[in-house]
Protein backbone atom coordinates (compact mmCIF):
# COMPACT_ATOMS: atom_id res chain seq x y z
CA UNK A 1 0.00 0.00 0.00
CA UNK A 2 0.74 3.42 -0.57
CA UNK A 3 0.85 5.03 2.41
CA UNK A 4 2.40 8.47 0.65
CA UNK A 5 -1.24 9.20 -0.38
CA UNK A 6 -2.45 9.63 3.30
CA UNK A 7 0.23 12.16 3.75
CA UNK A 8 -0.61 16.20 4.19
CA UNK A 9 0.31 17.78 1.03
CA UNK A 10 1.25 20.81 -0.08
CA UNK A 11 0.45 23.40 -2.96
CA UNK A 12 -0.14 26.85 -4.67
CA UNK A 13 -2.27 26.04 -7.62
CA UNK A 14 -3.85 29.01 -10.20
CA UNK A 15 -7.25 28.23 -10.04
CA UNK A 16 -10.23 30.86 -11.46
CA UNK A 17 -13.25 31.36 -9.51
CA UNK A 18 -15.93 34.29 -10.17
CA UNK A 19 -15.63 37.47 -8.96
CA UNK A 20 -17.13 40.01 -7.15
CA UNK A 21 -16.03 43.39 -9.48
CA UNK A 22 -18.53 45.69 -8.00
CA UNK A 23 -20.64 48.53 -9.57
CA UNK A 24 -21.25 52.50 -9.10
CA UNK A 25 -23.00 51.84 -5.67
CA UNK A 26 -21.24 48.52 -4.59
CA UNK A 27 -17.74 48.09 -4.01
CA UNK A 28 -15.89 45.42 -5.33
CA UNK A 29 -15.08 42.47 -2.99
CA UNK A 30 -11.99 39.96 -2.92
CA UNK A 31 -13.25 36.76 -1.08
CA UNK A 32 -11.02 34.27 0.93
CA UNK A 33 -12.32 31.36 1.81
CA UNK A 34 -10.64 29.40 4.57
CA UNK A 35 -10.26 26.65 6.46
CA UNK A 36 -7.72 25.87 9.51
CA UNK A 37 -8.40 22.19 10.06
CA UNK A 38 -6.43 20.09 12.15
CA UNK A 39 -4.06 18.41 10.05
CA UNK A 40 -3.97 20.85 6.98
CA UNK A 41 -5.07 24.81 6.26
CA UNK A 42 -7.15 24.73 2.66
CA UNK A 43 -7.61 27.75 1.16
CA UNK A 44 -9.71 28.77 -2.38
CA UNK A 45 -9.24 32.57 -3.18
CA UNK A 46 -10.26 34.25 -6.87
CA UNK A 47 -7.05 33.21 -8.55
CA UNK A 48 -5.90 29.97 -6.86
CA UNK A 49 -6.57 26.99 -4.15
CA UNK A 50 -4.13 26.41 -1.87
CA UNK A 51 -3.59 24.00 1.10
CA UNK A 52 -0.23 23.16 4.00
CA UNK A 53 0.27 21.58 6.88
CA UNK A 54 -1.39 22.99 9.94
CA UNK A 55 2.17 23.34 11.33
CA UNK A 56 4.38 26.49 12.50
CA UNK A 57 7.49 27.38 14.18
CA UNK A 58 9.78 30.19 15.13
CA UNK A 59 12.76 30.40 12.59
CA UNK A 60 16.24 29.80 14.46
CA UNK A 61 18.65 33.09 14.52
CA UNK A 62 20.54 33.19 11.66
CA UNK A 63 18.26 31.01 9.24
CA UNK A 64 20.30 30.71 5.94
CA UNK A 65 19.06 28.71 2.61
CA UNK A 66 22.04 26.72 1.78
CA UNK A 67 20.36 24.03 -0.60
CA UNK A 68 17.15 23.74 -2.98
CA UNK A 69 13.94 25.78 -1.51
CA UNK A 70 10.77 23.50 -2.96
CA UNK A 71 8.32 25.82 -3.91
CA UNK A 72 5.89 25.60 -1.38
CA UNK A 73 7.77 26.00 1.45
CA UNK A 74 6.55 29.09 3.28
CA UNK A 75 8.20 31.89 5.76
CA UNK A 76 5.60 34.53 7.64
CA UNK A 77 6.70 37.75 9.08
CA UNK A 78 4.83 39.66 11.38
CA UNK A 79 6.05 43.35 10.64
CA UNK A 80 4.93 44.89 13.78
CA UNK A 81 7.49 43.08 15.33
CA UNK A 82 9.84 41.17 12.89
CA UNK A 83 9.34 37.90 14.64
CA UNK A 84 9.52 35.17 11.61
CA UNK A 85 7.63 31.84 11.61
CA UNK A 86 8.31 28.71 9.31
CA UNK A 87 5.10 27.37 8.39
CA UNK A 88 3.87 24.00 6.47
CA UNK A 89 6.50 21.98 5.31
CA UNK A 90 9.09 24.49 5.84
CA UNK A 91 8.60 23.55 9.34
CA UNK A 92 8.55 20.44 9.41
CA UNK A 93 11.67 20.07 7.87
CA UNK A 94 13.50 22.19 10.69
CA UNK A 95 11.39 20.08 13.48
CA UNK A 96 14.24 18.39 15.46
CA UNK A 97 14.15 16.31 18.76
CA UNK A 98 13.40 19.43 21.19
CA UNK A 99 10.21 19.85 18.90
CA UNK A 100 9.02 16.83 19.00
CA UNK A 101 9.64 16.80 23.24
CA UNK A 102 8.21 19.98 23.25
CA UNK A 103 4.95 19.52 21.16
CA UNK A 104 2.23 17.61 22.23
CA UNK A 105 -0.57 16.47 20.02
CA UNK A 106 -3.03 17.69 21.57
CA UNK A 107 -1.41 20.84 21.45
CA UNK A 108 -2.11 20.79 17.60
CA UNK A 109 -5.34 18.96 17.66
CA UNK A 110 -7.13 20.30 20.60
CA UNK A 111 -10.55 21.99 19.40
CA UNK A 112 -9.58 24.77 22.01
CA UNK A 113 -6.36 25.78 20.13
CA UNK A 114 -7.74 29.49 18.49
CA UNK A 115 -5.21 31.34 20.99
CA UNK A 116 -2.13 29.75 20.54
CA UNK A 117 0.75 31.55 18.33
CA UNK A 118 0.81 28.47 15.93
CA UNK A 119 -2.67 29.02 14.86
CA UNK A 120 -2.74 32.37 14.27
CA UNK A 121 -0.21 32.34 12.28
CA UNK A 122 -1.10 29.62 10.06
CA UNK A 123 -4.77 31.69 9.61
CA UNK A 124 -2.69 34.67 8.70
CA UNK A 125 -0.29 32.87 6.30
CA UNK A 126 -3.44 31.35 4.58
CA UNK A 127 -5.00 34.85 4.56
CA UNK A 128 -1.72 36.29 2.76
CA UNK A 129 -2.41 33.51 -0.11
CA UNK A 130 -5.28 34.30 -0.33
CA UNK A 131 -5.03 38.19 -0.98
CA UNK A 132 -1.91 37.64 -2.80
CA UNK A 133 -2.34 39.91 -6.00
CA UNK A 134 -5.61 41.21 -4.34
CA UNK A 135 -6.52 44.49 -6.38
CA UNK A 136 -5.80 47.76 -4.03
CA UNK A 137 -8.94 49.19 -2.85
CA UNK A 138 -11.05 46.01 -2.89
CA UNK A 139 -13.18 45.52 0.41
CA UNK A 140 -11.85 41.72 1.95
CA UNK A 141 -13.92 39.19 3.64
CA UNK A 142 -13.24 35.77 5.02
CA UNK A 143 -15.53 33.05 4.83
CA UNK A 144 -14.68 30.25 7.14
CA UNK A 145 -16.45 27.22 8.98
CA UNK A 146 -16.20 24.80 12.17
CA UNK A 147 -17.24 21.20 12.30
CA UNK A 148 -21.18 20.74 12.88
CA UNK A 149 -21.43 20.79 16.43
CA UNK A 150 -18.63 23.32 17.20
CA UNK A 151 -20.68 26.47 14.97
CA UNK A 152 -22.46 27.90 17.51
CA UNK A 153 -20.02 27.30 20.69
CA UNK A 154 -16.90 28.12 19.10
CA UNK A 155 -17.62 31.03 16.05
CA UNK A 156 -17.12 33.95 18.59
CA UNK A 157 -13.74 32.67 19.80
CA UNK A 158 -12.53 31.63 16.08
CA UNK A 159 -13.72 34.90 15.08
CA UNK A 160 -11.86 36.76 18.26
CA UNK A 161 -8.38 35.01 17.10
CA UNK A 162 -8.68 36.34 13.39
CA UNK A 163 -10.17 39.99 13.97
CA UNK A 164 -7.74 43.42 13.93
CA UNK A 165 -5.16 45.17 12.08
CA UNK A 166 -2.87 42.74 10.31
CA UNK A 167 0.46 44.34 8.82
CA UNK A 168 2.51 40.88 7.85
CA UNK A 169 4.68 39.58 5.12
CA UNK A 170 5.32 35.70 3.65
CA UNK A 171 8.15 34.39 1.67
CA UNK A 172 7.15 31.74 -0.80
CA UNK A 173 9.83 29.38 -2.17
CA UNK A 174 12.65 31.53 -3.57
CA UNK A 175 10.59 34.10 -4.05
CA UNK A 176 11.12 37.88 -2.54
CA UNK A 177 8.79 38.56 1.01
CA UNK A 178 5.43 40.26 0.03
CA UNK A 179 3.79 42.54 2.15
CA UNK A 180 0.14 43.03 3.51
CA UNK A 181 -2.05 45.45 5.51
CA UNK A 182 -5.20 45.03 6.32
CA UNK A 183 -7.83 44.90 9.00
CA UNK A 184 -10.16 42.39 9.84
CA UNK A 185 -13.47 43.10 12.04
CA UNK A 186 -16.37 40.89 12.75
CA UNK A 187 -18.17 42.02 9.85
CA UNK A 188 -15.86 40.76 7.34
CA UNK A 189 -16.39 37.13 9.11
CA UNK A 190 -18.52 34.79 8.20
CA UNK A 191 -18.44 31.35 10.01
CA UNK A 192 -20.33 28.12 8.56
CA UNK A 193 -20.37 24.35 9.47
CA UNK A 194 -17.96 22.71 7.55
CA UNK A 195 -20.09 19.74 5.62
CA UNK A 196 -22.52 23.00 4.97
CA UNK A 197 -19.53 23.61 2.22
CA UNK A 198 -19.40 20.55 0.51
CA UNK A 199 -23.50 20.76 -0.01
CA UNK A 200 -22.89 24.18 -1.78
CA UNK A 201 -19.86 23.48 -3.65
CA UNK A 202 -22.49 20.41 -5.27
CA UNK A 203 -25.21 22.58 -5.55
CA UNK A 204 -23.20 26.06 -7.49
CA UNK A 205 -21.73 25.89 -10.61
CA UNK A 206 -20.18 28.50 -12.28
CA UNK A 207 -21.68 30.72 -9.90
CA UNK A 208 -25.55 29.53 -10.55
CA UNK A 209 -27.53 26.87 -8.77
CA UNK A 210 -27.14 23.96 -11.32
CA UNK A 211 -30.06 21.75 -11.99
CA UNK A 212 -28.72 18.95 -10.86
CA UNK A 213 -27.83 20.72 -7.53
CA UNK A 214 -31.47 22.18 -7.51
CA UNK A 215 -32.62 18.61 -7.38
CA UNK A 216 -29.96 17.89 -4.20
CA UNK A 217 -31.22 20.65 -2.29
CA UNK A 218 -35.03 19.98 -2.93
CA UNK A 219 -34.25 15.78 -1.85
CA UNK A 220 -33.49 14.11 1.85
CA UNK A 221 -29.90 14.55 1.37
CA UNK A 222 -26.57 14.08 3.61
CA UNK A 223 -23.15 15.05 3.88
CA UNK A 224 -20.76 13.04 5.35
CA UNK A 225 -17.47 14.64 6.07
CA UNK A 226 -14.37 12.63 6.90
CA UNK A 227 -11.55 14.65 7.86
CA UNK A 228 -8.33 14.61 9.97
CA UNK A 229 -9.43 15.06 13.35
CA UNK A 230 -13.74 14.85 12.61
CA UNK A 231 -16.37 13.34 11.06
CA UNK A 232 -19.20 15.33 10.22
CA UNK A 233 -22.85 14.75 9.31
CA UNK A 234 -24.92 17.37 8.36
CA UNK A 235 -28.56 15.93 7.08
CA UNK A 236 -30.94 18.34 4.87
CA UNK A 237 -34.54 17.16 4.30
CA UNK A 238 -36.76 18.41 1.43
CA UNK A 239 -34.32 22.14 1.85
CA UNK A 240 -34.51 22.04 4.90
CA UNK A 241 -31.31 21.76 7.90
CA UNK A 242 -32.89 18.87 9.31
CA UNK A 243 -29.47 17.35 12.23
CA UNK A 244 -25.92 17.84 12.58
CA UNK A 245 -23.18 15.19 14.01
CA UNK A 246 -19.86 15.54 15.01
CA UNK A 247 -17.38 12.26 15.54
CA UNK A 248 -13.96 11.86 16.68
CA UNK A 249 -13.57 8.52 17.21
CA UNK A 250 -13.42 7.55 13.43
CA UNK A 251 -11.56 9.99 11.45
CA UNK A 252 -8.18 10.29 10.26
CA UNK A 253 -6.43 10.85 14.07
CA UNK A 254 -8.38 7.79 15.30
CA UNK A 255 -6.96 5.80 12.45
CA UNK A 256 -3.01 7.27 13.19
CA UNK A 257 -3.85 6.90 17.24
CA UNK A 258 -4.52 3.05 16.25
CA UNK A 259 -1.81 2.33 14.11
CA UNK A 260 0.56 4.01 17.10
CA UNK A 261 -0.88 1.28 19.46
CA UNK A 262 -0.61 -1.74 17.59
CA UNK A 263 3.10 -0.45 16.38
CA UNK A 264 4.29 0.05 19.90
CA UNK A 265 3.00 -3.07 20.81
CA UNK A 266 4.74 -5.12 17.67
CA UNK A 267 7.89 -3.20 17.95
CA UNK A 268 8.50 -1.61 21.52
CA UNK A 269 8.96 2.23 19.59
CA UNK A 270 6.60 5.04 20.83
CA UNK A 271 5.96 8.19 18.59
CA UNK A 272 3.60 10.88 18.71
CA UNK A 273 0.45 11.55 16.09
CA UNK A 274 2.32 14.25 14.40
CA UNK A 275 5.44 12.57 13.87
CA UNK A 276 3.89 9.36 11.94
CA UNK A 277 3.09 12.62 8.99
CA UNK A 278 6.95 12.44 7.85
CA UNK A 279 7.01 8.93 7.77
CA UNK A 280 3.88 8.42 5.39
CA UNK A 281 6.66 9.21 3.21
CA UNK A 282 8.29 5.45 2.97
CA UNK A 283 5.75 3.65 5.23
CA UNK A 284 8.21 2.92 7.79
CA UNK A 285 8.56 3.99 11.35
CA UNK A 286 12.35 3.49 12.54
CA UNK A 287 13.09 2.14 15.81
CA UNK A 288 16.16 2.59 17.57
CA UNK A 289 17.60 0.19 20.46
CA UNK A 290 20.07 2.53 22.77
CA UNK A 291 21.57 -0.45 23.75
CA UNK A 292 23.32 -1.84 20.12
CA UNK A 293 22.93 1.49 18.20
CA UNK A 294 21.17 -0.27 15.06
CA UNK A 295 17.95 0.84 13.70
CA UNK A 296 15.18 -1.10 12.49
CA UNK A 297 12.21 -0.21 10.72
CA UNK A 298 8.41 -1.19 11.28
CA UNK A 299 6.63 -0.98 8.07
CA UNK A 300 3.14 0.06 8.94
CA UNK A 301 1.17 -0.04 5.32
CA UNK A 302 -0.94 -3.00 5.74
CA UNK A 303 -1.66 -2.01 9.50
CA UNK A 304 -2.99 1.86 7.97
CA UNK A 305 -4.71 0.26 5.55
CA UNK A 306 -6.90 -2.25 7.46
CA UNK A 307 -7.22 0.35 10.70
CA UNK A 308 -8.95 2.90 7.89
CA UNK A 309 -11.16 0.09 6.36
CA UNK A 310 -12.59 -1.04 9.92
CA UNK A 311 -13.17 2.46 11.05
CA UNK A 312 -14.54 3.24 7.76
CA UNK A 313 -17.25 0.22 8.20
CA UNK A 314 -17.79 1.55 12.07
CA UNK A 315 -18.54 4.80 10.74
CA UNK A 316 -21.11 3.01 7.68
CA UNK A 317 -23.00 1.23 10.58
CA UNK A 318 -23.16 4.22 12.78
CA UNK A 319 -24.68 6.26 9.79
CA UNK A 320 -27.16 3.63 9.08
CA UNK A 321 -27.88 3.42 12.08
CA UNK A 322 -28.34 7.10 13.17
CA UNK A 323 -30.56 7.92 9.91
CA UNK A 324 -33.25 5.04 9.42
CA UNK A 325 -30.86 2.96 7.19
CA UNK A 326 -30.69 5.75 5.12
CA UNK A 327 -33.98 4.50 3.47
CA UNK A 328 -35.92 8.06 3.51
CA UNK A 329 -32.10 9.89 1.37
CA UNK A 330 -31.88 10.40 -2.10
CA UNK A 331 -28.16 11.56 -2.24
CA UNK A 332 -25.13 10.84 0.10
CA UNK A 333 -22.52 13.38 -0.60
CA UNK A 334 -18.65 12.16 0.89
CA UNK A 335 -16.10 14.57 1.49
CA UNK A 336 -12.94 15.48 3.11
CA UNK A 337 -9.35 13.73 2.44
CA UNK A 338 -10.46 10.66 4.87
CA UNK A 339 -13.51 10.94 2.87
CA UNK A 340 -11.82 10.17 -0.22
CA UNK A 341 -9.87 7.20 1.08
CA UNK A 342 -12.47 5.50 2.12
CA UNK A 343 -15.21 6.96 -0.91
CA UNK A 344 -15.00 3.44 -2.96
CA UNK A 345 -16.04 1.87 0.08
CA UNK A 346 -18.79 3.71 0.99
CA UNK A 347 -20.24 3.23 -2.21
CA UNK A 348 -19.58 -0.21 -2.64
CA UNK A 349 -21.29 -1.18 0.90
CA UNK A 350 -24.06 1.00 0.29
CA UNK A 351 -24.52 -0.21 -3.53
CA UNK A 352 -27.63 -2.17 -2.31
CA UNK A 353 -29.74 1.15 -1.39
CA UNK A 354 -31.15 1.30 -5.23
CA UNK A 355 -32.42 4.34 -4.62
CA UNK A 356 -29.47 6.52 -2.80
CA UNK A 357 -26.57 7.98 -4.71
CA UNK A 358 -23.42 8.45 -3.47
CA UNK A 359 -21.77 11.36 -4.41
CA UNK A 360 -18.21 12.39 -4.30
CA UNK A 361 -17.26 16.03 -2.79
CA UNK A 362 -15.71 17.05 -5.78
CA UNK A 363 -18.69 16.21 -8.43
CA UNK A 364 -18.07 20.07 -10.28
CA UNK A 365 -14.57 20.34 -9.42
CA UNK A 366 -13.27 16.75 -10.63
CA UNK A 367 -9.60 18.33 -11.01
CA UNK A 368 -9.50 19.17 -7.08
CA UNK A 369 -9.50 16.54 -4.43
CA UNK A 370 -12.08 15.86 -1.87
CA UNK A 371 -9.90 18.46 0.50
CA UNK A 372 -10.89 21.61 -1.23
CA UNK A 373 -14.71 20.20 -1.69
CA UNK A 374 -15.62 22.58 1.89
CA UNK A 375 -13.83 25.24 1.40
CA UNK A 376 -14.75 25.99 -2.55
CA UNK A 377 -18.54 25.81 -0.98
CA UNK A 378 -17.49 28.09 1.35
CA UNK A 379 -16.49 30.40 -1.79
CA UNK A 380 -19.82 29.47 -3.63
CA UNK A 381 -21.96 30.70 -1.16
CA UNK A 382 -20.12 33.80 -0.06
CA UNK A 383 -19.99 34.27 -3.88
CA UNK A 384 -24.14 34.00 -4.38
CA UNK A 385 -25.16 36.34 -1.26
CA UNK A 386 -22.25 39.02 -2.42
CA UNK A 387 -23.97 38.66 -5.82
CA UNK A 388 -27.55 39.09 -4.72
CA UNK A 389 -26.73 41.91 -2.64
CA UNK A 390 -25.07 43.75 -5.77
CA UNK A 391 -27.54 42.85 -8.31
CA UNK A 392 -29.77 44.20 -5.47
CA UNK A 393 -28.00 47.10 -5.68
CA UNK A 394 -28.42 47.89 -9.28
CA UNK A 395 -32.47 47.71 -8.82
CA UNK A 396 -32.08 50.43 -6.34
Amino acid sequence: MDTSVFKTQSEIRNYKMPRINGNNQYKARTIIALDGGYSAVKGVSPDRVFKFPSYAKKAPDGLEVVGKVRPTDLQFRNDDTGEIWLVGDSAESLMDQSDIESTTDNSLYNRYRYDSEVFRVIMMTGMALGLWGTPEGNEIFLQTGLPAKYKDSDSKKLINALIGQHNISIKIGTKDWTSFKFNLDESQIDVMEQPQGTLCSTVYKNGAVSEYGAKILRSNSIVLDIGFGTEDIFSVRNGYKNSHQTYVDTAMKSVFDEVIRIVRENYDTDIKIFELQKYLQTGEIPCFDQETFKTTYAPFGEILEKVNQDLCEKSIRRLMQDYGNLMDYQYLLVTGGTGESRFKQIKERLSGLSRLEVIPGNLNTPDLPFTYSNVVGYYDIRHAKFMKEMQASEGN
